[in-house]
């Protein structure tokens, strides 16, 4: 490490702020990093969430026709109540991928996950239509919330040249976890109730074990917020795993960032420069599969 503190030092001196070389160093030496077993395990864990956060989102529609019946809804009520999810999700998104930034990716996937958890026990106790509406809205702030976060988390962990195959493959998990939704419907609600879809979505609460005391917080994050030691001691763990099993990592090459690397940003970043045809192109694509 020796070469790579002098590369620091180097930086430094060249009138380059310390926290853009802090983070300069971190993300070098996770870029040349391999996809080893714990870096699988994040990917496992995090996707499990991701897994039951869409089951979580169709639930509802195959326990609605029970609660037609039960509560004699009307379509409105119907419409309300599955709508209340999404409205929900939109304000997650907003909420969370801001606290992620401030306290975050692992305390705020906690929290998430928590939230659409409790929701989810809520339900089960809900006794009319307006009041599953609430819980439902208030599960979707949590569903909404977990799924950027959980996307920030598990990139931030990989270097540019592997991302895009091990991220599609941690993707992959949502639409797997709507037809899971559809499967757990048509063989439980039949048999056991409408009850039995948010029992089966209480499976993610075990989740907060690993999250809460097992697993690092994003390397990235932490450089940059200046945490050097602790976003260290993360990379360190990973490349000890790599070299256990006989890999010989290449040197990390520094590459001075700008100061405008560590700068703020907000949401209407999305609708300038690159990033404008970006979003309008997700936006499409997202409409085309609803």
């Amino acid at each position: 490490m020796s070469a790579l503190a002098a590369d620091s030092a180097l930086l430094r001196t060249a009138d380059i702020p310390y926290q853009a070389a802090g983070n300069a160093e971190v993300v070098a030496r996770l870029e040349r990093l391999p996809v080893t077993s714990r870096l699988m395990l994040l990917r496992v864990i995090v996707g499990a969430a991701t897994f039951f956060d869409a089951y979580t989102v169709l639930a509802i529609a195959f326990a609605m026709p029970q609660l037609v019946t039960e509560w004699k809804l009307t379509p409105t009520e119907v419409g309300l109540i599955i709508s209340a999810g999404y409205v929900g999700q939109l304000f997650g998104a907003v909420i969370f991928g801001s606290l992620a930034e401030r306290i975050g990716r692992l305390k705020t996937l906690f929290i998430t996950i928590v939230l659409f958890t409790s929701m989810d026990v809520a339900c089960l106790f809900a006794w009319s239509g307006v009041t599953i509406m609430a819980f439902r809205f208030f599960q979707g702030v949590g569903t909404g919330g977990e799924v950027p976060v959980a996307s920030a988390y598990i990139n931030e962990f990989i270097g540019a040249e592997k991302r895009g195959r091990f991220f599609l493959l941690y993707e992959v998990i949502f639409p797997i976890g709507l037809m899971f939704a559809g499967m757990a419907g048509y063989f439980l609600v039949p048999i056991y109730g409408w009850k039995a879809m948010f029992i089966v979505g209480l499976i993610p609460s075990v989740l907060t074990i690993p999250l809460r005391w097992f697993m690092p917080e994003s390397p990235r994050w932490l450089a940059s917020k200046g945490r050097f030691a602790e976003a260290n001691a993360v990379v360190k763990l990973l490349e000890d795993g790599a070299t256990k099993r006989g890999l010989v990592l290449r040197d990390p090459v520094v590459r001075p960032l700008e100061s405008t690397a560590t700068a703020r940003s907000d949401w209407r970043e999305l609708f300038k420069g690159i990033y404008l045809k970006r979003t309008l192109t997700i936006w499409a694509f997202g409409y085309a599969c609803t």
